[in-house]
């Protein structure tokens, strides 16, 4: 049976509250803003993020944001928690 969508961002959810991280910020949209930001990051072109992205228009670019230092602090923590 395919993984659905509200199934994974529930799992998801539950997996990041195990793990001691407040899960209420965090939704399918918080990957897809994620990917197009990693993306950009790695210096993957734009017209590429938008295929893979499926974006129709132009508001993909608006994903393109530098990480602040709250939020990069919390992807580290969660990469050890993961890795340990």
């Amino acid at each position: 049976q395919p993984l659905t969508r509200t199934c994974f961002v529930n799992k998801l959810k539950y997996l990041l509250r195990l793990i001691g991280i407040d899960a209420t910020s965090f939704s399918g949209h918080s990957l897809r803003v994620g990917a197009a930001t990693s993306a950009a990051a790695a210096g993957i072109p734009d017209h590429q993020i938008q295929t893979l992205g499926r974006w129709t228009s132009l508001s993909y670019l608006r994903y393109f944001d530098v990480i602040d230092l709250p939020t990069q602090r919390t992807l580290e923590n969660l990469e050890l928690r993961i890795v340990l």
